[in-house]
């Protein structure tokens, strides 16, 4: 009997189970209703209707951007901008401080004034009195007259400084007083005088002489008739030949009388011919100190014009040409310069602007004359000021260093995109981005594809 029970109540208890699984089949069954998938599977009505036409609406705002859009194809480089007529670079010639600044920056400034003086053995004054003192010294060997002879007398030039040049500058002081003194000299001219009272004896004498010799030439001519007479008696036998020796005797001595006179009139004319070699050896000796002197004069002042010209050149910075001063670093005075240092630059006037763009020798083909460039300057960045317009004027046919060099013209100055007129340093830098194709973003996706295509 335990067994049987036993056993009865194992049969009772499986069925229990069994019914437990069943009630959680029933379970999920009903989970997975019809009513339930109905409701997850449902889709909204508004997306039925108007889902396909919102993504075509896309599609087309997608499409009209892009077409609006533009992409241009473009090709960048670097540029440095300038103008038609390029500025003229001053630079130091020589080491030393920057002893004065004579214009500021921004200034005009004709050709030929000075920028600035870099510090030298001379002072203005000491300059400007050797600019005066070879003037007159000039004036004078032009005109052979001193008009100021007080400025080769000054008592303020002890106070000048004259730097290297002191010594020629002494020379100058001797040359000039050299030829005042030779000029005051009395003694020369009375020696010329004296020289000449000689001469005017000795041509009155020889107009004596001359005077003496015709009468003796009168009385040679009647001693020769004379003689000629008694000759003929002698031969007829009317004198005796004494007579007739002593008649030949008379004529030779009046021959001989004009023959003393001719000789005595060679020597006047001798001594007169002595006289004026004196007077001439004077004058030339005066002419000649003269000549010397002036030419040490000359010698001196171009010695110091020279010198003034090498310390201008080496010492002041001066304009070459008309223009506007610009600045091209801080400068300030006192401050100590290299040699070879660019410090200023003079921009012509009325001068177009123009860029010198080099261009990598990729994609360069398709650069083209008259391509709008925009210009990016690295002294205004363009998101504050805006963007330069320019336009390809020249193309260079021949590379250099693997890059080709493009001119570009600005029709419009340097007023930016956002009408600010810029101030032009020389040789500003930047980036030139020329368009070479505007295209639009549709355009460039399709040659995408087409790329992608062909590839």
């Amino acid at each position: 009997m335990p067994n049987q029970q036993h056993n009865t109540t194992d049969h009772n208890h499986h069925p229990t189970e069994h019914q437990g699984q069943v009630v959680e089949r029933d379970y999920i069954s009903e989970i997975r209703s019809e009513e339930v998938q109905d409701i997850l599977t449902m889709v909204p009505n508004w997306m039925i209707r108007w889902g396909s036409a919102l993504i075509l609406l896309l599609i087309l705002l997608f499409l009209f951007l892009s077409w609006l859009i533009k992409y241009p194809d473009v090709l960048a480089g670097h540029i440095i901008l300038t103008t038609q007529n390029p500025p003229i670079k001053i630079v130091a010639k020589t080491n030393g401080q920057l002893q004065k600044l004579y214009l500021e920056d921004g200034s005009w400034v004709d050709e030929g004034d000075f920028i600035a003086e870099i510090e030298n053995p001379l002072t203005e004054e000491g300059v400007q009195h050797l600019k005066e003192i070879s003037q007159e010294a000039r004036s004078f060997l032009e005109t052979d007259i001193f008009e100021n002879t007080a400025i080769f007398t000054n008592t303020n030039k002890d106070h000048f400084i004259f730097g290297d040049i002191q010594g020629e500058y002494n020379q100058l002081l001797k040359n000039v007083n050299d030829y005042q003194i030779l000029k005051e000299n009395l003694y020369q001219e009375k020696k010329k005088v004296n020289v000449g009272k000689q001469i005017d004896f000795y041509q009155k004498s020889d107009k004596i002489s001359q005077r003496q010799i015709q009468l003796a030439k009168n009385d040679l001519e009647i001693a020769e008739q004379k003689f000629t007479s008694y000759e003929s008696l002698y031969h007829q036998g009317i004198i005796s030949r004494l007579e007739y020796y002593q008649q030949q005797e008379t004529l030779n001595l009046v021959r001989q009388k004009v023959e003393n006179l001719k000789k005595s009139q060679v020597a006047n004319s001798i001594q007169i011919t002595e006289y004026n070699k004196i007077l001439n050896d004077i004058e030339y000796q005066f002419e000649e100190e003269k000549r010397q002197i002036k030419a040490n004069i000359n010698s001196t002042v171009n010695n110091i014009q020279n010198y003034l010209d090498s310390w201008k050149k080496s010492y002041m910075l001066t304009a070459s040409i008309s223009g506007q001063i610009s600045y091209l670093d801080n400068i300030n005075e006192n401050i100590f310069v290299q040699s070879n240092t660019p410090l200023f630059a003079i921009i012509p006037k009325d001068n177009a602007y123009i860029g010198h763009v080099k261009i990598p020798s990729q994609g360069f083909g398709k650069i083209k004359v008259g391509q709008m460039v925009r210009i990016k300057l690295n002294n205004y960045p363009y998101m504050e000021y805006g963007l330069l317009k320019g336009i390809v004027d020249k193309i260079s046919p021949i590379s250099k260093d693997n890059a080709y060099l493009v001119d570009i013209v600005l029709p419009n100055g340097l007023k930016s995109s956002y009408n600010v007129e810029l101030e032009f340093k020389p040789e500003m830098e930047g980036m030139a981005e020329i368009v070479t194709e505007n295209l639009r973003l549709i355009q460039r996706v399709l040659h995408r594809f087409k790329k992608v295509l062909n590839d």
